[in-house]
C-alpha cells in the first residue's frame, strides 16, 4: 500500500484553500473600506465641530478668503483651523484621490461633502441628499454614497 495523496486529494484541498482564501480577501477588504468610510465620517464631523467654534468666535464660516466655490478642505480649511487651535490635527481622507471638499457660499452657511464607498452605510440616511449649488454656477449632487452635511443659518 502506497503512503502519501493522490494527485486529485491534492487539487481538492488547494481548491478548497483557494475558496477561503477568496472569502477571507473580500471580508477583509469590505472591512477596510467600512474603516474607511468611518474616518471620513469622523473627519467630517471633527471639521463640523471646529466650524462652529470658529463661527462662534468670528461670526462668519468664510476662513481664508473662502469663496462659494468648492475647495479641497486640506488645502486652505484646515490648515487655518489648526493653525487657529480649532482642530487638533488635520483631517485628511484616507483614500488618495478622494478630498473632502468645502463651500461657504455665504458668512452664515457652509457645506461639506466626500463620497463614501460603502453604498449600504446607515452613516447616509441622515444627510443631505438634495444638491448644493455654490456661488459660481458649480454644483454637486449629494445622492447616496456622497455623504453631505451643511451647517449654519438656514442650510438646505
Amino acid at each position: 500500500m502506497r503512503k502519501g495523496f493522490t494527485l486529485i486529494e491534492l487539487l481538492v484541498v488547494i481548491a478548497i484553500i483557494g475558496i477561503l482564501a477568496g472569502v477571507v480577501t473580500v471580508s477583509v477588504g469590505n472591512a477596510q473600506a467600512k474603516a474607511r468610510d468611518a474616518k471620513k465620517v469622523s473627519d467630517i464631523s471633527s471639521l463640523q465641530t471646529a466650524l462652529e467654534m470658529y463661527y462662534n468666535d468670528t461670526g462668519s464660516y468664510r476662513i481664508n478668503n473662502c469663496s462659494g466655490s468648492w475647495i479641497d478642505v486640506y488645502d486652505r480649511i484646515t490648515i487655518e483651523l489648526k493653525d487657529k487651535g480649532y482642530l487638533s490635527s488635520i483631517p485628511k481622507s484616507p483614500v488618495n484621490g478622494q478630498p473632502y471638499y468645502f463651500s461657504c457660499p455665504n458668512k452664515d452657511n457652509y457645506r461639506i461633502y466626500v463620497n463614501l464607498e460603502n453604498t449600504n452605510n446607515q452613516i447616509l440616511n441622515s444627510d443631505y441628499d438634495g444638491i448644493f449649488y455654490d456661488d459660481i454656477s458649480y454644483y454637486i449632487n449629494c445622492k447616496d454614497p456622497s455623504y453631505c452635511v451643511s451647517g449654519g443659518i438656514n442650510n438646505p
